[in-house]
């Protein structure tokens, strides 16, 4: 009995142990460098590309799942669309389609060599830049939608807003950046220099990236610079988000920042070596912040930072050989994955269960790596002022409600009819109907049980648009 206690002590300890935040968990050796983001499925599986030609598929206790050999050396982070499809480009001049159990869907020919990342729209439309100057809109059948000259080796990733607006950097050398309608149309075009950087939006619609010109620019959404924050050096990391707005960046020169959102310095950290395309961080759902960065006067980087938001450092996980090379991914079992110049997929244990919830945690937005913007940037006032009220009428009962609340709608003609629920910031949380309705009295349910928070009190608004007219209702949720 005595042997049995200690037994179960010394796993208990070692267990523990394991399980500290910033101790490794298991690693993986593809033989050959891992360049882009790796990418994590709704169920858990994280999907990595390396130098050997190889996208793979992990189970998240570090077990491979499928392995799929490509023509060329894949660059490129996977991205992950609603049904499971694995989109990423390659060295073989093809962008590829792979079903969730590792089998080739389709091929599209890229007539060049790809770097940059996919972005998938709400549609399921595929956004990706190609080293022959162009961006291409491609359906998910793998045919082509559009294409749109961009710049020759563009590395930037495009960014979708919730209106399917595309932003991209055109590249290194024509130093513009791009808002292109989701009908291949430019809506308008900044010069800001040349960048490698991938476009962030935040939650009221101010687009954020990075400049070889040593700035990180907030782009209204009209095109005009809201303001420039100056770096040391030239950015090439891409900029993240946190939930009050903090925008997170590095600059070449070693530097990692956190900006305030007009534009002001919150706090700064040196590391000890430059910072490039890897050093983009990623925020916890406790807001931590983890990074890739040196610990010597070197290019090359061996530890992955994990600082609270107020700048100090929480942890760091030092490797004695490994250089990190991607941005780090953070699993809903608080794994942190990054890849490394060796060819090491790298797991770390953290304590974040998943990202935070905000406009842009992480390189192109979420696990899936879609880059897809799901906040709708529409403020109170514009929800609530200019509208036509007509015959259209909108009430709910009960109001206030516990959990649950009926909306009544009456149409006085057959039309369609579009019902969004906002917080009182503005952003979208639900969309309860969308879609053609009869003349006459209708109903439909909104059940906030899911939205709740440790507030007694919520105020939501219902907006409704339909026969040419928009109304608008305060509801408030009163919690026992």
């Amino acid at each position: 009995m005595k042997q049995l206690f200690t037994l179960l002590i010394t796993l208990l300890v070692i267990t523990s142990f394991a399980q500290t935040p910033g101790t490794l968990k298991w690693s993986y050796d593809s033989g050959d460098e891992i360049f882009g983001c790796p990418a994590i499925g709704a169920d858990g599986t994280i999907y990595v590309g390396s130098r050997n030609n190889t996208m793979y598929a992990f189970n998240n206790d570090g077990t491979m799942k499928w392995e799929f050999e490509t023509g060329g050396t894949i660059l490129s982070s996977p991205a992950i669309a609603d049904d499971g499809t694995i989109y990423f480009g390659s060295y073989d001049f093809n962008f590829y389609a792979l079903n969730p159990d590792g089998t080739l869907k389709w091929t599209f020919p890229m007539l060049m060599f790809t770097e940059s990342s996919p972005a998938i729209a709400k549609d399921g439309t595929i956004y990706i830049a190609s080293g022959n100057s162009m961006l291409y809109a491609i359906n998910p059948n793998g045919s082509k939608k559009w294409q749109f000259e961009v710049d020759f080796n563009c590395y930037s990733t495009p960014a979708i807003a919730s209106d399917g607006t595309i932003y991209i950097c055109s590249g290194k050398f024509l130093g513009k950046f791009y808002a292109i309608n989701s009908d291949g149309t430019k809506k308008w075009e900044l010069k800001i220099g040349g960048s490698e950087s991938s476009p962030a939006i935040g939650s009221d619609g101010t687009i954020y990236v990075g400049s070889n010109d040593d700035n990180l620019y907030a782009i209204k959404r009209d095109g005009s610079v809201k303001w420039k924050f100056k770096t040391p050096g030239y950015v090439m990391g891409s900029p993240v988000i946190d939930a009050d707005e903090t925008i997170y960046i590095t600059s070449y020169k070693g530097e990692f920042f956190a900006v305030n959102p007009d534009g002001t310095e919150k706090w700064q950290y040196k590391t000890s070596s430059e910072i490039i395309r890897n050093g983009t961080a990623a925020i916890g759902s406790d807001g931590t912040i983890y990074l890739a960065a040196a610990d010597a006067e070197l290019w090359y980087v061996r530890k992955l930072y994990a600082f609270n938001p107020d700048g100090t450092m929480k942890w760091e996980y030092t490797t004695s050989e490994l250089v990190l090379n991607t941005p780090p991914a953070i699993g809903s079992d608080g794994t942190v994955y990054v890849g490394t110049y060796g060819g090491y997929l790298v797991a770390v244990y953290s304590d974040s269960k998943g990202l935070a919830n905000s406009s842009w945690p992480k390189f192109r937005m979420n696990n899936e790596n879609t880059a897809y913007s799901t906040v709708e940037t529409t403020s109170v006032n514009e929800l609530r002022t200019g509208f036509s009220k007509g015959n259209l009428q909108l009430s709910n009962f009960p109001n206030p409600f516990i959990q649950s609340t009926s909306i009544q709608f009456t149409l006085p003609k057959s039309d369609f009819v579009n019902i969004k629920i906002y917080n009182v910031l503005g952003e979208q949380l639900a969309e309860l109907l969308n879609s053609q309705m009869s003349a006459g009295k209708h109903t439909v349910q909104f059940d906030a049980s899911g939205l709740n928070n440790s507030n007694t009190s919520n105020f939501f608004i219902c907006k409704i648009e339909a026969v040419g007219s928009i109304e608008t209702q305060t509801m408030i949720q009163h919690k026992p």
